[in-house]
C-alpha cells in the first residue's frame, strides 16, 4: 500500500478512537450522575409561621431517561421525610465533564417545555457538587442516597 493510503488508515482509525471515547466519557458522566442525590439536613424557617424551627433537606434525582425531579423534604417527628409541596422536575443532559443543561418544570409530572438552564457540576466520592440552581436553592452540597 501506498504510504498516504495507509497515513489516510492511520488518521481515520485516530479520529475513530478519540470520538468513541468522548462518546463513552460523555456517557459514564451522564452515568455517575444517575441516582438519588440529598443535602444535609438544615433548620429552616416554620412556613405554618410558627416561631419554632423544622429540619429540612433537598432532595434531587436524576433518571436514567433524562428526567429529574427536585423536592423539598422536612423531618417528621419519626424520622421520616415528608415531602413539601414545593418540587421541580424536566429535562436534563450532560452538555460535559462539568456542565448539565436543565430544562425546568414547575412540576415533576410535566416534565417539558420549561425553563432552560445552565449548572456546573462536580462528582466526588459520594458528593455531587451543583452551582447555579440557586433561583431554586442556595445549597450546593448533595450527597448520594444509597438505594
Amino acid at each position: 500500500p501506498s504510504a498516504s493510503k495507509t497515513m489516510r488508515h492511520s488518521i481515520t482509525t485516530l479520529l475513530l478512537a478519540v470520538l468513541l471515547s468522548m462518546f463513552s466519557a460523555g456517557c459514564s458522566h451522564a452515568e455517575s450522575l444517575v441516582g438519588v442525590w440529598r443535602t444535609d439536613p438544615a433548620q429552616w424557617d416554620n412556613p405554618t409561621g410558627h416561631t419554632n424551627k423544622i429540619e429540612g433537606l433537598y432532595r434531587i434525582e436524576f433518571l436514567k431517561d433524562g428526567t429529574f425531579k427536585l423536592g423539598q423534604f422536612i423531618k417528621g417527628v419519626g424520622g421520616q421525610e415528608l415531602p413539601m409541596p414545593l418540587a421541580f422536575g424536566g429535562k436534563y443532559q450532560v452538555v460535559d465533564s462539568s456542565h448539565i443543561k436543565l430544562e425546568v418544570s414547575k412540576s415533576p409530572a410535566t416534565p417539558s417545555g420549561g425553563r432552560p438552564m445552565t449548572v456546573t457540576y462536580s462528582i466526588s466520592g459520594g458528593t455531587l457538587d451543583l452551582q447555579g440552581l440557586s433561583d431554586i436553592t442556595k445549597t450546593t452540597k448533595y450527597h448520594r442516597v444509597k438505594q
